[in-house]
């Protein structure tokens, strides 16, 4: 029940053209969660706020969840507009709220999460072992249907608040 109203709630944040386009239903889902997810993560001081003027999810790397995320650009977060950076690796990231990694930029996962945890970036990403490795927030698909899971320890050495809304929503949480 609760996995069902988590979902209607991410498909209702979705653009009216979510449908109507060529990218997955999968990735749609997962751009809105990852909207969601923003809500309720309490920012450090440290984070990385671009002249106090805009909230920047940075996506390093290329992969098919790309044009979902491109999407949520303009939505308001905290009374800033979201801007979404593609950027082909950390190098290119820039100051940012929330890195989404996809799997092409695996090989840097490490030096990621070290500058996320030094500039308190939120880190979302959607690949095996993403949580075990370092990353906060990871999708994973169980019995076919998209969860998600939590490292509240990186997250805290990171100088970011989960809510234990979304924690209690979160299929696994490494404490």
């Amino acid at each position: 029940m609760r996995a069902a109203l988590v979902l209607c709630l991410a498909v209702a944040c979705l653009p009216e053209s979510a449908l109507a386009n060529d990218v997955s239903i999968e990735h749609k889902i997962k751009a809105a969660f990852t909207f969601n997810f923003i809500k309720y993560i309490d920012w450090a001081e440290k984070s990385s706020d671009p002249a106090d003027s805009e909230f920047v999810i940075s996506i390093i790397g290329d992969g098919p969840i790309n044009s979902a995320l491109a999407e949520l650009e303009n939505k308001e977060v905290f009374g800033k507009p979201l801007k979404v950076r593609f950027v082909p690796d950390l190098e290119s990231a820039g100051p940012s709220n929330v890195y989404f990694i996809n799997v092409s930029a695996q090989e840097e996962l490490d030096s990621i999460f070290q500058k996320a945890r030094q500039w308190g970036v939120l880190t979302v990403g959607e690949m095996d072992e993403f949580c075990e490795r370092g990353g906060i927030i990871n999708f994973v698909i169980l019995d076919d249907s998209i969860h998600f899971e939590i490292n509240q320890k990186e997250a805290q050495r990171a100088h970011l608040s989960i809510s234990y809304k979304l924690l209690n929503q979160a299929s696994r949480v490494i404490r």
